[in-house]
């Protein structure tokens, strides 16, 4: 309640038809994990060619290059 007023919020609900299947979701987590991770080995590759890569590896948390 609100000012004594009852508030309706809309819920979105997705039929079973619509729901992303438990497939679906897995392979967007798949593609969103090598997404970042191509984001960040490639900012690693930028930043060798700039500092040691020793503060490459460390920022990366990586035990070697």
């Amino acid at each position: 309640m609100l000012n004594g007023h009852e508030i309706h919020v809309p819920t979105l609900a997705l039929d079973k038809a619509e729901r992303p299947s438990t497939q679906a979701l897995a392979r967007a987590q798949t593609v969103r994990h090598h997404a970042e991770m191509t984001v960040r080995d490639t900012a690693g590759s930028n930043l060798s060619n700039q500092v040691d890569l020793k503060i490459v590896r460390d920022n990366l948390g990586h035990s070697n290059i």
